[in-house]
């Protein structure tokens, strides 16, 4: 009987997790978790957010009810496989959205004929800042005043590259990490951090 109950358990928390999807109003509600408007099903929630005609709305499709919300009046949306966010009418995904310094990635066509995909990431210093190319010179630019990590970044990162190593035993970007060390106090008797 008691490995039926945890089966159960198992389940119920697995359906939960899923069924977070939503749109988000701001980026409180965005950092909160809390929707604007929640996904009446895992299912019956789609959002057309009309990239290719480059609109300033998107359509969201939640059972049965459809909305036109323009893209400057809400922070984003979660899906069941990603979280969004628009900056200044553009869609971009979130990659890390539990952690500090947000990391986005966006794919753009290049090539002579527009048609070849590239993958480009980008950054913001918090969940309201602004969307920044992530190069290791904004990264300074933004941090400047955080001396400690502004020189974790030289120390750490050799190239725009670099910038996305992801630190597989903390579950989390390195950038992030080393973020997180720098804002903890250094006293003469603090043991190195860095590994």
């Amino acid at each position: 009987m008691k490995p039926i109950k945890l089966l159960i358990c198992l389940s119920l928390l697995a359906n939960n997790f899923i069924f977070s999807q939503g749109i988000f109003k701001t980026a409180q509600d965005f950092r909160s978790s809390t929707y604007f408007i929640k996904a009446s099903s895992p299912n019956d929630f789609k959002v057309y957010p009309h990239r290719i005609f480059n609109s300033s709305k998107i359509k969201v499709k939640n059972g049965d009810s459809t909305y036109a919300l323009l893209k400057a009046d809400i922070y984003g949306y979660q899906d069941n496989k990603h979280s969004y966010r628009f900056y200044l009418g553009e869609q971009y995904t979130i990659l890390n959205p539990t952690e500090s310094i947000l990391i986005y990635s966006k794919t753009i066509f290049a090539g002579p004929k527009g048609n070849i995909p590239t993958e480009v990431y980008f950054f913001s210093k918090a969940e309201s800042s602004k969307i920044l190319p992530l190069t290791i010179q904004n990264l300074k630019s933004e941090f400047q005043s955080q001396g400690d990590f502004y020189d974790l970044i030289d120390l750490h990162f050799k190239d725009d590259v670099d910038l996305l190593k992801y630190d597989s035993l903390r579950k989390m970007y390195f950038l992030n990490y080393l973020n997180q060390k720098s804002k903890k106090l250094l006293t003469p008797h603090t043991q190195n951090f860095i590994d």
